[in-house]
């Protein structure tokens, strides 16, 4: 018998939303009805529960230590604009999470041009 995900909650509701999703987006018929009657279940689904959940099926295992390495290999031109790097420098730091301030302050130094430094 097929369960409908308006009658799951919490996780179990998110992690067959994203299998259902993937198979119709591979042009399956999902084994369990996407748009029920009733969508959501009896409490309502946290945003943050659902991306955790997406991320723990389909999401790379390694990006946050591929993300430490990438920040550690980060180094600006010396020719570079600044403003790329701040950039570069954030996309990696939301990836890896909290290290605490002084570490960052730290490697975005490190990666800094000589020529801003002087």
């Amino acid at each position: 018998m097929i369960q409908k995900i308006s009658s799951l909650t919490g996780r179990k509701f998110c992690t067959q939303l994203c299998f259902s999703l993937v198979e119709l987006a591979n042009g399956l018929n999902p084994t369990t009805p996407i748009f029920p009657m009733k969508i959501l279940p009896t409490s309502s689904i946290i945003w943050k529960l659902f991306k955790n959940q997406l991320f723990t099926l389909f999401g790379d295992p390694n990006e946050v230590r591929k993300a430490e390495q990438e920040l550690d290999n980060l180094r600006m031109k010396e020719s570079g604009n600044v403003s790329l790097y701040i950039a570069d420098f954030r996309s990696l730091i939301s990836r890896i999470g909290d290290w605490g301030e002084r570490p960052y302050i730290h490697v975005y130094r490190r990666g800094l041009a000589s020529r801003i430094l002087e």
